[in-house]
């Protein structure tokens, strides 16, 4: 694990509506309105809660860049169409349990009933499932037009202060290609950035909001930036867009291009193909494997050549026991005194009551093969 800073003065606010009801005190703070925009329920239909949560968070959807001769980033829904799935246990053979073509990605975080994240080098037992892609091609490099269907999925994270969210930024790569000599090559790869916003409610129906620093992910560990330091470019609106750098192969991202050191070896993440991550953007907890634990890939001995796990509720950007901490450290060193701007709005009824998606099946069967269940 490793942690990088770098000391700057804030730049300028950027502000959007959100939206506000008429429960008493619900616009007048920050956690509340971070957590109803964080219902994935409500993002179903479109909608004045849809639109506002999607604004704010394009806010500071990245440029992305990827190297000229790297196949860049893929749609999920084709990888699991590809692919077949399998359980693994201590001392059995693998067995292959969903052929290739009959995988229903809604049924997948439905299968792992044991405490704990079903891959298999995270799970508790030894045991857990993995994806294995039956066909795959990385020498074709697409070009950036090609990654118009692909997603930017992203999702607010845990509060970690009364004015300080983070919202997640990830994209799905088919292939993960480790060092010079292979080492670390696998299946299947998930990567991103994540964004630390500081906000405030002067009063009902006004939110600021600012982007504080950015993280970036980056193997087993990443890099934060402050938000003047960062690399900009202004998009075909004239918004200011914070930009990422995606090394070749392995797809760790930087926040400048060029080549890049990691603990081990020299990353190449120079501009070369483009991706304006703003218009591709999809809400994480509404794709329909979300809550899939296993390995995303097929499964080796060494974890760092296997399959990853998705992005869910066990695994966060940045990782979970290590983000309070961390924040501490760095919005202190990024802190300025702006000035800052309002905008009203006017009231929209109260969002539905709705139950929380998600959860394990409680009744399904055991699968062939598959190990006794924990307590």
């Amino acid at each position: 694990m490793w942690l990088l800073f770098r000391h700057s003065r804030l730049g300028s606010f950027l502000l959007i509506p959100v939206i506000c009801t008429s429960v008493s005190g619900w616009c007048s703070d920050v956690n509340a309105i971070v957590e109803v925009l964080s219902r994935p329920e409500l993002f179903r239909e479109q909608g004045p809660i849809q639109s506002q949560a999607e604004e704010l968070v394009s806010a500071y959807a990245p440029k992305y860049w990827f190297h000229s001769e790297d196949p860049g980033p893929s749609d999920p829904i084709q990888f699991l169409a590809d692919s077949s799935l399998w359980l693994r246990a201590p001392g059995a053979v693998d067995l292959k349990i969903v052929e290739r073509g009959k995988l229903d990605p809604a049924e997948l975080p439905r299968l792992w009933k044991h405490p704990g994240p079903a891959r298999p080098s995270d799970s508790l037992n030894g045991s857990g499932l993995f994806l294995k892609r039956e066909s795959l091609s990385i020498s074709r490099s697409p070009a950036a037009s090609d990654w118009r269907g692909v997603p930017m999925l992203w999702r607010f994270g845990s509060r970690v202060r009364d004015d300080l969210f983070l919202i997640e930024y990830w994209f799905h790569a088919d292939f993960s290609r480790g060092g010079p000599i292979g080492i670390g090559n696998h299946q299947g790869d998930w990567e991103g950035v994540a964004a630390l916003v500081g906000a405030r409610v002067p009063q009902p129906g006004v939110l600021l909001h600012r982007l504080v620093a950015m993280y970036f992910a980056a193997h087993e560990g990443g890099s934060w930036e402050c938000a003047q330091d960062l690399e900009w470019v202004s998009d075909e609106t004239g918004r200011r867009r914070p930009e990422a750098f995606s090394a070749l192969g392995t797809h760790a991202t930087y926040p400048k291009p060029g080549r890049n050191w990691n603990p081990l070896f020299l990353e190449d993440a120079r501009r070369g193909k483009a991706w304006d991550t703003w218009k591709s953007l999809r809400p994480l907890a509404l794709e329909p494997y979300f809550g899939f634990s296993g390995a995303w890939g097929e499964a080796n001995n060494w974890a760092f050549m296997s399959g990853p796990m998705p992005p869910g509720s066990f695994k966060t950007m940045p990782r979970e026991k290590f983000r309070e901490s961390w924040v501490k450290v760095i919005e202190p060193m990024c802190a300025s005194k702006p000035t800052w701007s309002s905008l009203t709005w006017e009231q929209i009824p109260s969002p539905p009551e709705l139950p929380m998606s998600g959860g394990l099946a409680a009744d399904r069967p055991v699968l062939p093969g598959e190990p006794a269940r924990l307590p």
